[in-house]
């Protein structure tokens, strides 16, 4: 399906990904990441930057897709 650029196989390619368990490492690496910037966007002093990246990586981490 990939290869071929087709959809027809497409639910297949899906259970595959998600069997090997990379989406969830993946996305347990993106959180952890997010929390650390989020620890390092603390450190910055008030403002709206500081903010506004405190808010980026809020919503990522409420993100689940």
């Amino acid at each position: 399906a990939i290869e071929e650029g087709s959809t027809d196989r497409l639910n297949d390619v899906v259970a595959i990904v998600r069997s090997t368990g990379a989406l969830e490492a993946a996305r347990t690496a993106a959180y952890a990441e997010a929390r650390r910037a989020m620890a390092a966007a603390e450190q910055l002093p008030a403002g709206n930057y500081a903010t506004s990246l405190l808010q980026l990586a809020a919503q990522l981490l409420e993100r689940r897709a």
